[in-house]
């Protein structure tokens, strides 16, 4: 792969955001395009951000989960949507399927998490 992935980081919690997007920038494979606590407030920046996967927090937004994936889908068409959430567990990682996310991840997993998430997303019929 060339270049880094952009990532697009949604969490309702500045101090995650923050935290992730440091991670994510001193990371030789990732760079955080932006980072915002909602959905909503994404709404402007549809047109200059480009992410190839998004990392939103299940508690970001008053939508369903489901319909949460479907939004993102329709305004980040190529971008891979991972689902964050403190839990960690298989029947997290089975729901984040079931609403149409491409993967699940605990927070607390996230740094060990991204190689196998560039991995499985990005290497196996995706944007290699």
């Amino acid at each position: 792969m060339t270049g880094k992935i952009g990532v697009l980081v949604i969490d309702p919690d500045g101090d995650i955001r923050h935290w992730m997007e440091r991670l994510l920038n001193r990371t030789d494979n990732f760079t955080c395009l932006g980072a915002a606590a909602s959905v909503l407030e994404l709404s402007g920046d549809a047109d200059r951000i480009r992410p190839a996967m998004i990392l939103v927090d299940a508690q970001s937004t008053s939508l369903p989960g489901s319909d949460l994936i479907r939004h993102l889908r329709g305004v980040y068409p190529a971008a891979k949507v991972v689902i964050m959430e403190i839990e960690e567990g298989g029947r997290y990682e089975n729901l984040a399927r079931r609403i149409g996310a491409d993967a699940y991840i605990s927070k607390s997993s996230v740094p060990e998490s991204l190689d196998d998430l560039k991995r499985r997303l990005f290497m196996q019929g995706g944007i290699e």
